[in-house]
């Protein structure tokens, strides 16, 4: 089994080989409210599928994996260029991220256009601007 060079070099013995990242399962929850007041089953799977849709696309988290665990086998050639391309990894999943939850909020401002003629549309539309909130804080 071939050791992780940064984990060896980091604890100064010989670390185990990392697991590679598994994220966890999605869970879904119970409704919080009803569909809006005057909304159609389109609609309201709408709302449901622009809070609940994933933050991450699996193509683009895989490709941010497979950087990293080709900078990992480059650490021990050329320690200070990993540390700069590690970073440029950092920078570019945080703008990725950042990219993925404004076509979140995008949509959700699509959606809430059109069920914002009554109360009880814009507070389904709060209602699902507060589930997208709760998931980028839980990143």
């Amino acid at each position: 089994m071939r050791k992780d060079p940064i984990e060896t070099t980091a604890t100064g013995g010989t670390g185990a080989q990392p697991r590679p990242y598994a994220p966890p399962a999605p869970t879904r929850s119970a409704p919080t409210g009803s569909a809006s007041a005057g909304s159609t089953p389109a609609t309201a799977a709408a709302e449901t599928t622009a809070a609940e849709a994933p933050l991450w696309d699996d193509t683009r988290a895989d490709g941010f994996r497979r950087r990293w665990h080709e900078l990992q086998t480059r650490f021990v050639e050329d320690p200070k260029a990993t540390v700069a391309e590690a970073r440029q990894i950092i920078d570019d999943a945080v703008q990725a991220l950042a990219d993925n939850v404004h076509d979140r909020e995008e949509e959700l401002a699509r959606v809430g256009a059109r069920t914002s003629d009554s109360t009880e549309g814009m507070r389904g539309t709060v209602l699902q601007y507060h589930k997208l909130l709760d998931r980028v804080l839980s990143v």
